[in-house]
């Protein structure tokens, strides 16, 4: 979530804060597309570049909507678990995950 999406006092680096400010935004963005696969562009590479063609999208954008969709789309089913979460961390998605929880000092988080 980019720094203007933080309302003034807020912590961006406040898990909760992080979060709600991201989801909001994903809201906005679903119901200004009307589909998922936009929706993800537009939180990724912004509303502009979620308008224009798929196939100019930037590879990041690509990636980021292929991820996005399957996880999501799974979460609506009721899968207990998500194949493609799994998928992303096992590719290396873990990382990101690990960097964040060391740099916002998240206890109990362990990634492989």
């Amino acid at each position: 979530v980019m720094p203007f999406h933080f309302e003034e006092g807020d912590d961006p680096y406040a898990p909760e804060t992080n979060a709600q400010r991201g989801l909001g935004l994903f809201q906005s963005e679903l119901i200004r597309f009307g589909n998922v696969t936009q929706a993800f562009a537009a939180y990724n590479a912004g509303f502009f570049r979620a308008g224009q063609p798929v196939t100019s999208w930037p590879a990041e954008t690509k990636a980021y909507t292929y991820w996005g969709e399957g996880i999501y789309g799974e979460a609506l089913m009721g899968a207990p678990v998500s194949a493609t979460l799994e998928q992303w961390l096992a590719g290396g998605g873990w990382q990101g995950c690990q960097q964040a929880a060391k740099a916002l000092n998240i206890p109990g988080t362990s990634f492989p």
